[in-house]
């Protein structure tokens, strides 16, 4: 079928209209209509290009999502900054090989209200990529959100195919970073999404102390290396309560689990302890020593030398009986305001106040490890 068509012109006379093609006049068909206007992709060119295709355990694995994030065969997620605009590049495919050029507009309506619009665009045979920005910013919310665009085209003679595309995003406070353990692992960000998310608030220090109070008590029985495996929630088979981990595990993952979703503020791990002249004068320091054990605070250093009790050193006793050498926390500042989050026991504000977790300073004999008498009570 050929595109050249006959109208009216200024004059009311019959023939080519004004938008015929160049060549119609002379009565050859240059070009023919639209048969078809495809959706080949859409790539995210405003995520953080960050997000690694590994879902089996808590350890750095697989690469980066690969780019498109979405065709019709493959959809994969990403992650983007929250109360921020969205760019995409559409990629279309405009059939037959020599269609008539059609100008039009390419829109997608996508979650909220967001609207993609691209004006003037020419619908030319072959494949072209449009780059397109959202006129709304995402939700300013930490969550994983269904980013489905319905697509469009305006002011042409056939429409778009396939009309909508997909794909899971996690929105978070900022790019992503890891304090430790590297990789933006798609286990590690849905973790963090729905751990910091739960807080329901956008303040860092609410989001801080939700994360950190799923633990209301310590373990030291029980220690992560990789604080990500916290995460697998771990029960007692008896009782079916958490059997969570040690100060410092908590501690570590709770720095992470911020850490993934962009958190502001500044965060240091670190210890507090005290020593044996001034039990109650909490000191800090960078995890994990100095601390009250290293070096060891001997009985004979502080008394007068007695043989019987050489053995003796210092040791913090938590109210479950366990020997500690320190209360590991995250100490965290945002807006001019600084706290001491103590991995299993809550929000303090400075480190006297942390020093207090503990039950006593006692003596211990480093030979049986059995607590021969108390220094101080907390």
């Amino acid at each position: 079928m050929c595109c050249c068509t006959t109208g009216s012109n200024k004059s009311g006379e019959s023939g080519p209209s004004a938008s015929t093609p160049p060549g119609c006049a002379t009565g050859k068909c240059p070009c023919k209509p639209l048969s078809s206007i495809k959706l080949l992709s859409v790539t995210f060119k405003s995520d953080h290009n960050l997000l690694k295709d590994y879902d089996t355990d808590w350890k750095d694995g697989g690469a980066r999502f690969p780019k498109p994030e979405w065709t019709p065969a493959a959809q994969h997620p990403v992650s983007h900054t929250m109360d921020k605009p969205v760019t995409v590049e559409v990629e279309i495919e405009v059939e037959p090989a020599d269609a008539c050029p059609e100008t039009g507009t390419l829109k997608g309506e996508g979650p909220g209200g967001m609207v993609f619009e691209k004006t003037g665009v020419s619908f030319a045979a072959g494949k072209q990529k449009i780059t397109v920005t959202s006129d709304k910013n995402v939700e300013k919310k930490i969550q994983e959100l269904n980013f489905q665009v319905n697509w469009k085209t305006i002011g042409t003679s056939v429409s778009l195919s396939p009309s909508q595309s997909a794909n899971k995003m996690f929105v978070t406070m900022d790019t992503p970073t890891t304090p430790r353990w590297p990789g933006i692992t798609l286990k590690r960000m849905r973790h963090a999404v729905k751990a910091t998310g739960g807080a329901g608030s956008l303040d860092p220090h609410t989001i801080v102390k939700h994360v950190m109070s799923k633990w209301s008590t310590f373990n030291l029985s029980q220690v992560y290396d990789n604080e990500w495996e916290l995460a697998d929630d771990a029960t007692d088979p008896a009782t079916g309560a958490l059997i969570g981990a040690d100060c410092q595990t908590i501690v570590r993952h709770t720095e992470s689990v911020i850490r993934m979703v962009g958190c502001p503020g500044t965060t240091e791990f670190i210890v507090v302890w005290a020593k044996v002249p001034a039990p109650a004068a909490g000191i800090e320091n960078p995890a994990y020593s100095p601390n009250v054990s290293d070096p060891k605070q001997w009985y004979n250093n502080f008394n007068p030398p007695d043989p019987a009790k050489a053995t003796w050193r210092a040791t913090l006793v938590d109210h479950s009986g366990g020997q500690n050498r320190y209360e590991a926390c995250l100490k965290f500042e945002h807006g001019g305001v600084k706290k001491y989050y103590a991995g299993g026991v809550g929000r303090l504000d400075n480190v006297n106040q942390v020093i207090r977790v503990f039950k006593t300073m006692s003596w211990r004999d480093d030979n049986t490890g059995v607590i021969k008498g108390v220094i101080f009570t907390y």
